[in-house]
C-alpha cells in the first residue's frame, strides 16, 4: 500500500499460519504414532519439513486442515497404521 508502504500486514492480521521456532508453516502432510503419541510432518514454508510432537502442532490451523481433510475431529481418532522403514 502506498500510503504505508513499510506496514508488516502479518502485524496486523493473523493469517493463520503460525510458526514454530520462527519459519511458517505451511501445511501438515502425514502422522505417524509411535506407542500412544503421535507426530505429525511439517512442511516448512521454507521447503524443509520435520516430524513434531502434538503439543507443538496442535494450535497450528495447519492441523486443523489435516484433520478436516482425514475425516476426524481429534488427533487420537487418527488411524494407527504400521509404516514401512523408508517413512518411519
Amino acid at each position: 500500500d502506498s500510503r504505508f508502504p513499510n506496514r508488516d500486514p502479518h502485524f496486523l492480521f493473523d493469517y493463520g499460519n503460525p510458526d514454530l521456532d520462527g519459519v511458517s508453516v505451511k501445511e501438515i502432510t502425514d502422522h505417524k504414532w509411535n506407542a500412544r503419541t503421535i507426530s505429525f510432518l511439517v512442511q516448512w514454508a521454507d521447503g524443509t519439513s520435520s516430524w513434531e510432537p502434538l503439543f507443538k502442532c496442535s494450535p497450528l490451523l495447519a492441523l486443523d486442515v489435516y484433520l478436516s481433510l482425514k475425516g476426524v475431529s481429534h488427533p487420537r481418532e487418527l488411524p494407527k497404521l504400521r509404516r514401512s522403514p523408508r517413512n518411519a
